[in-house]
């Protein structure tokens, strides 16, 4: 979820929204005191038994933590428009790429480079989608649409995405939609809860993020 414009006073929050009559868990971190951004990731009710924790890297970038084998870590981010300074786009991939690779380097060309030098993949070039599902901003006038939401994976990973598509089911006062990635992984309990068990793509369906 991206530019929830929620400001709270702490670095990570927790709250729970209902959806289609199901409760599902919603790890977030603060929007600007101004109102502005704000990033978080939306779990299906079957999800919170997995959890571990979350974590505020910056403003624009915040990582959800699952137990199981393999652990598993998603990284939701808020990349700086074409319109801020190249500072601050800079800023952004510095860090990210600090925390997800061990090698640092420097809209779309900054995305590619970060993607090459850690392995990650956009998932959506593998799933053409009509233009109805493919689009995830509307421009404010309402009549400019763009796909300017990606999904990532690392590389490892790609073959086990099975569908990518943006939904307008979500409502969350953003003009960005909801991307969607269902993915098809088997995870092993850790010792400490050999009783909950991930055996098919069911559970880690519907994980509803937004990038940008």
């Amino acid at each position: 979820v991206q530019e929830h414009r929620w400001p709270t006073s702490e670095q990570t929050n927790t709250a729970y929204q209902t959806l289609n009559d199901e409760t599902w868990r919603f790890e977030y971190c603060s929007a600007t005191p101004e109102g502005h951004g704000g990033i978080g990731l939306l779990m299906n009710p079957r999800m919170p038994a997995f959890f571990s924790s979350s974590e505020n890297i910056s403003n624009r970038i915040m990582a959800v933590h699952f137990m199981g084998n393999p652990a598993i870590t998603i990284i939701i981010t808020y990349a700086p428009t074409e319109d801020k300074s190249d500072v601050e786009k800079d800023m952004f991939y510095d860090d990210l790429q600090r925390y997800t690779h061990d090698v640092s380097s420097h809209n779309g060309n900054r995305l590619v480079n970060y993607c090459e030098a850690c392995n990650m993949r956009s998932t959506q070039t593998r799933f053409p989608q009509p233009q109805s599902r493919s689009w995830t901003w509307l421009h404010p006038n309402g009549k400019y649409k763009a796909q300017l939401d990606h999904i990532l994976i690392n590389g490892k990973w790609l073959n086990s995405i099975r569908n990518v598509r943006a939904y307008n089911t979500v409502e969350l006062n953003s003009d960005h939609r909801i991307v969607s990635a269902q993915l098809s992984i088997s995870v092993r309990a850790t010792k400490e809860n050999k009783n909950k068990r991930i055996k098919s793509a069911k559970s880690f369906r519907d994980f509803e993020q937004r990038q940008h």
